[in-house]
């Protein structure tokens, strides 16, 4: 569990917007992110909690089975994380549990309705996060080309107002995401203090070696001006923390990587299309690799 929270928190981007609009540097951010997000992790997301650890099979979570998912989730995420790509760990779970669940269930086992809704959530927020943020940059836009004779003093205001969203959507973001590690161990130990002990796993991870991700997402491939970065911040916000409450696990990476290209598109910023790339495939990669990974372990350890 701890090892799987670790990984969650250094694959986490949330903080790139607020780098790539230098309102923050790198560590500042990660530091800063990690207070907010474990008060997210312990606050908002017990619902999240719930339906990835009782939802997604159509039997109670084993040890067994929340050790070979945490691990190969874990796995998967520990590699990606020390290449600096940013990847959902949601997928990465609900890849693991599924590959999980084929192999020691069977296909009756797996609750398929709740896993294509789930799936359905992703498309849906993938779109509502670049459209969102691509027409809301250019309501920003317009404003400060109207009434912002000095656009100087309208960044720093952005910039202020950044820090805050970025904060919010740390928040919003970690309430959805500890459920991928605290959800797997749901009804074998207290859900809160599984929540607190994994948010501080995250914590950790993403001091140690989430700054590489936040640096590959906020840098490499996108540098925004504040009032942008905001735009994709808040969008982000308004999408993740919605679905976070009412217990519908998102993948926060592709809403806020979706926000920050449809900013960088309205805003006529340059974006990394070899960056975008290599994350889409990596995204693909990761509602498979996990699920095969499980599947293998879980095929083992029935032959002993």
């Amino acid at each position: 569990m701890l090892y799987n929270a670790w990984s969650i928190g250094a694959n986490d981007e949330t903080m790139a917007p607020v780098v790539s609009g230098r309102s923050l540097d790198v560590k500042t951010a990660v530091i800063l992110g990690s207070v907010v997000g474990l008060l997210g992790s312990v606050f908002l997301g017990e619902n999240v909690q719930k339906c990835i650890g009782s939802d997604l099979l159509l039997q109670s979570m084993t040890l067994e089975c929340a050790l070979i998912v945490l691990f190969s989730s874990a796995s998967w995420l520990t590699v990606v994380s020390y290449r600096g790509y940013s990847v959902s760990t949601t997928h990465s779970t609900l890849s693991a549990i599924v590959g999980y669940g084929l192999v020691v269930i069977g296909s009756s086992g797996v609750n398929w309705a709740k896993v294509t809704g789930i799936i359905g959530g992703w498309f849906l927020s993938l779109a509502l996060g670049f459209s969102g943020a691509y027409v809301l940059t250019k309501l920003v836009f317009r404003i400060k080309a109207r009434n912002s004779k000095d656009h100087g003093k309208f960044e720093r205001y952005f910039s202020t107002l950044l820090i805050f969203s970025t904060f919010l959507l740390q928040f919003s973001r970690w309430g959805n995401d500890v459920g991928n590690a605290a959800g797997l161990l749901y009804g074998l130990f207290d859900p809160l203090v599984s929540r607190f002990v994994c948010g501080l796993a995250m914590a950790f991870g993403l001091i140690v070696l989430g700054r590489i991700v936040v640096t590959s997402v906020g840098i490499r491939m996108v540098r925004l001006l504040p009032s942008a970065a905001f735009a994709a911040q808040i969008v982000s916000t308004a999408i993740i923390f919605p679905f976070a409450y009412v217990g519908v696990p998102l993948s926060g990476t592709h809403v806020l990587i979706s926000s920050m290209i449809g900013t960088g598109l309205a805003s006529k910023a340059k974006v990394n299309a070899r960056m975008t790339e290599v994350f889409s495939v990596a995204w693909v990669l990761s509602f498979i690799c996990p699920g095969v990974l499980a599947a293998i372990i879980a095929s083992a350890a029935r032959l002993f």
